[in-house]
C-alpha cells in the first residue's frame, strides 16, 4: 500500500507492506513489537530450519489459506471457517500468549513455559 507525499500529493514508488518487512506490528500496553519476518524465522527454527523463511513471509500476509490436509498454502479457502494464514500462524498464537500472561490461568502458562525449556 502506497503512501501519499503529502507536500507533492503524489505516491512515491516505495510501498509499505508487511510482505516486504517494511512493517511492524506492535503493541504498546503489552510491550513487544515483530514483523512478519520474525515470525516466519520462529516457524523456520521450530521445524529444523527446513523452512524457506522468505517464502513464509509472502504467504502469511493477504488472502492467504493453510490446507492442513495437503499442508501447503493456498489462494481459495479450503474449509469453510477457514483462518487467514496470519491469522492462524500470527494471531491466534499470540491472543494464546496473551491470555496466558494476563489471564487467570497460571498453572497454564507454568505448564508452557516447562514444555519449551524441554524443548531447548
Amino acid at each position: 500500500m502506497p503512501v501519499l507525499d503529502q507536500e507533492n500529493r503524489t505516491y512515491p514508488t516505495t510501498k509499505i507492506s508487511p510482505k516486504l518487512n517494511n512493517v511492524c506490528f506492535a503493541s504498546g500496553e503489552f510491550g513487544f513489537s515483530f514483523t512478519l519476518r520474525q515470525f516466519a524465522q520462529i516457524y523456520a527454527e521450530r521445524n529444523g530450519g527446513g523452512i524457506n523463511v522468505d517464502m513464509l513471509t509472502q504467504r502469511l500476509w493477504g488472502n492467504k489459506y493453510f490446507d492442513r490436509k495437503t499442508r501447503k498454502f493456498v489462494k481459495k479457502e479450503p474449509a469453510a471457517n477457514t483462518p487467514r494464514s496470519f491469522v492462524q500462524f500470527v494471531l491466534e498464537p499470540l491472543y494464546k500468549l496473551i491470555s496466558q500472561v494476563v489471564g487467570e490461568e497460571p498453572d497454564i502458562l507454568k505448564v508452557s513455559q516447562k514444555k519449551k525449556k524441554r524443548r531447548r
